[in-house]
């Protein structure tokens, strides 16, 4: 696909091949339901825990630090979720050149 953009032009072929290529890679992929559980590195996040005080814009009124650190969603439709949020590490593979992967680590704190 080329764009003409006043006697000039942007190539977007090397873009479109990789978003594909991506998207073909996404498609193997085995994905399964998070269960805090099974992860000997999840923990909940504590009500006086800075994320939790950002979140709620300020302390929550009678935290104590053993209290977890709630989260409730309403979605448009009108349905909700609520719970707990909890800290993760994760290990996936990321891309990093010719379709090519290398593991990544990271710390993700999620509800």
């Amino acid at each position: 696909m080329i764009v003409i953009l006043s006697q000039s032009y942007v190539d977007f072929t090397p873009y479109l091949i990789f978003v594909f290529s991506l998207l073909l890679l996404l498609q193997q992929m085995d994905l399964t339901l998070y269960d805090p559980k099974g992860s000997h590195t999840s923990e909940l996040i504590s009500c006086d825990h800075e994320f939790c005080s950002s979140t709620y814009d300020g302390p929550i009124p009678g935290c104590k630090a053993e209290t977890p650190c709630p989260y409730s969603i309403t979605y448009g439709d009108g349905s909700a979720t609520t719970g707990y949020y909890v800290r993760d590490y994760l290990t996936f593979d990321r891309i990093n050149g010719n379709l090519h992967t290398a593991p990544q680590n990271s710390s993700i704190i999620f509800g």
